[in-house]
């Protein structure tokens, strides 16, 4: 919730950014008012509705997780988390292949 709520302030920031969304609202039909509806639904959300969502919603055995960062310091770390095989990409999104 206080993400979506943080990323609203996002679409405002730029010329660029706010033609987008100003386009989108048009495209949609959404109505004038619709960030404060927005706002005021995301701020209605209570934990019990979140978790709600979050269970219908959320599938873990389905997410990968992209860390940045020196594998030599934070390799052995995410290992230790038990969420699968921790797989080392090149810049372009390769896997590099161990040293034999």
């Amino acid at each position: 919730r206080d993400a979506l709520t943080q990323a609203m302030g996002r679409q405002y920031e730029s010329i660029r950014s706010l033609d987008g969304y100003i386009d989108n609202i048009s495209k949609f039909g959404y109505p004038d008012d619709y960030p404060m509806q927005r706002l005021k639904l995301l701020e209605s959300l209570g934990p019990d509705v979140l978790n709600t969502l979050v269970q219908e919603h959320v599938r873990p055995d389905r997410m990968a997780i992209l860390v940045v960062g020196d594998a030599s310091a934070v390799k052995a770390g995410l290992e230790e988390l038990g969420y699968g095989e921790v797989v080392e990409l090149d810049i372009d999104g390769n896997p590099i292949k161990p040293e034999l």
